[in-house]
């Protein structure tokens, strides 16, 4: 029995919208529990049952991080963590984007957002499909749980077949941070493509540490897969042509 955890990161105002999350089994997961709560009382932080850890949080030094804002050795020990722990604890993990130049493009083209399919809901569902994908090539059931705080979080759950995933706060679902670190550091990737592309800047250390770390898929919606996503729904046309 395989569960996974999600969680998102950014909104259709900013660069992209990317929702990310792990896979693993269920002993494997409450091992993964013990782990984190170790890591934060190592470290001097909060339980993070009480106050869920945000990668945000750490790049920023905001909230349990803000006397840390300097302290470069202790941030480095400290990112090494959970990117060792996600490595042990969990089997594979998804991201998966959409870019805002790209959604609005095609959200010009189809009625997209009002047709249920905003950007949240194609990011989760791309996630969960992908995962229950993966789990079906090993021959065993998955559930799915994700991070509260979605605002297309009803239309995410319209979207899907039952059995819907379950929704819970990041306190509730520990698991979920790991989800929130990946998102974050996956909408960071794609918002500075560019410079790093160019040289300009180097990939994230704690990024490049976690893709390492765990196998995994990570895909972007592009314009072509997007058009095609809407041809298959049926979704009409905002020029009013009917779809061939």
């Amino acid at each position: 029995m395989f569960t996974a955890y999600y969680d998102g990161s950014g909104t259709p105002d900013q660069h992209a919208v990317i929702v990310a999350g792990f896979v693993s089994t269920v002993d494997k997961w409450g091992r993964f529990e013990r782990d984190w709560k170790r890591l934060h009382a190592d470290f001097g932080l909060p339980d993070p049952h009480k106050h869920p850890f945000h990668m945000k949080d750490f790049a920023h030094s905001k909230r349990a991080f803000e006397s840390w804002e300097g302290e470069t050795e202790k941030r480095r020990q400290f990112i090494d963590r959970p990117v060792s722990i996600i490595r042990i604890r969990v089997e594979v993990g998804f991201t998966f984007g959409v870019e805002k130049d790209v959604y609005r493009a095609v959200n010009a083209l189809f009625t997209l957002k009002e047709k249920a399919v905003a950007p949240y809901t194609l990011c989760a569902s791309g996630c969960m499909n992908r995962a229950n994908s993966w789990a079906k090539k090993k021959g065993a059931p998955i559930s799915h749980a994700f991070a509260d705080g979605a605002m297309d979080k009803g239309q995410f759950l319209q979207f899907t077949d039952p059995p819907h995933p379950a929704f819970g706060t990041t306190a509730r679902h520990l698991r979920c941070q790991a989800a929130d670190f990946s998102a974050y550091e996956a909408l960071k990737f794609r918002k500075d493509f560019d410079a790093y592309n160019t040289g300009l800047k180097q990939v994230r250390g704690s990024l490049a540490a976690l893709y390492q770390a765990v196998k995994g898929e990570h895909l972007l919606a592009d314009e072509a897969s997007l058009i095609d996503l809407c041809e298959r729904l049926g979704l009409p046309r905002r020029d009013g042509q009917r779809v061939p």
